[in-house]
């Protein structure tokens, strides 16, 4: 975690003084963006290899996020509906509609949050289709699109409101994290330095880092008294 944080760190001040160096735009009074910075270095061929490549890199990101963040809404709607159910229409491998409830307890009733943690071996993530046997478009999933699909047509200082309001819920929504973490009790075994597989925690800790291809865009957007380094470090 430690590792990706600085070379990402170190990644973004690089690309920001490359920004700088592309000729008329000491101070940033151009806008370049990603991709205008190989088309100034590498010429037309080197600008359509890194086009695809950053095009390749925002699908992995989006992909991994949409999934997460629809499960995310599908079990909100979960607790949203009295019946305590969300819905989903099935594509393949052919057109039904289904439904999701979480797990019950032997008496009959939803797991209770505290007890969540015991109950890993049960379908506790919404429409968790461990085969990729089905392809399904989810209540969370629409409800989801509807949200972001209008936010995708704003640049970042046309929602510059909506990107205020999710960093304070993310604080709020940290806070109660943690919250929970105390309630349910720490524990005081020893955790091993190094596990046996961590391709899982790679992966998430190299897409949480994974905000470079954002950078050039932020740069143009800023106002000229913000200091980058100050910013990034």
């Amino acid at each position: 975690l430690i590792i990706i944080c600085i070379a990402s760190a170190f990644v973004a001040t690089f690309l920001v003084d490359v920004m700088a160096r592309v000729p008329g735009n000491s101070s940033f009074q151009r806008r370049i963006e990603f991709v205008n910075i190989f088309d100034e270095y590498w010429g037309r061929k080197g600008m359509q290899l890194a086009q695809m490549m950053f095009i390749m890199n925002m699908i992995a990101q989006i992909v991994s996020s949409i999934v997460s963040n629809a499960q995310v809404m599908d079990a909100f709607i979960v607790f949203l509906n009295p019946s305590q159910t969300t819905y989903a229409i099935q594509v393949l491998p052919y057109i039904d509609i289904i439904s999701w409830s979480p797990p019950k307890d032997e008496h009959g009733s939803p797991i209770a949050w505290e007890d969540s943690a015991a109950c890993h071996a049960s379908q506790v993530v919404p429409f968790q289709d461990d085969s990729g046997s089905r392809v399904i478009v989810t209540l969370g999933y629409l409800s989801l699109a509807l949200m972001l699909v209008p936010m995708s047509t704003m640049n970042l200082d046309e929602n510059i409101f909506i990107q205020k309001v999710s960093f304070f819920m993310l604080l709020i929504l940290s806070g109660e994290f943690l919250l929970q973490f105390w309630m349910q009790g720490l524990g005081h075994h020893e955790v091993p330095a190094f596990g046996h597989d961590s391709s899982h925690v790679l992966g998430s800790i190299i897409f949480n880092y994974a905000y470079i291809a954002i950078i050039p865009s932020w740069v143009n957007e800023k106002r000229s008294d913000v200091s980058v380094p100050k910013t990034v470090w």
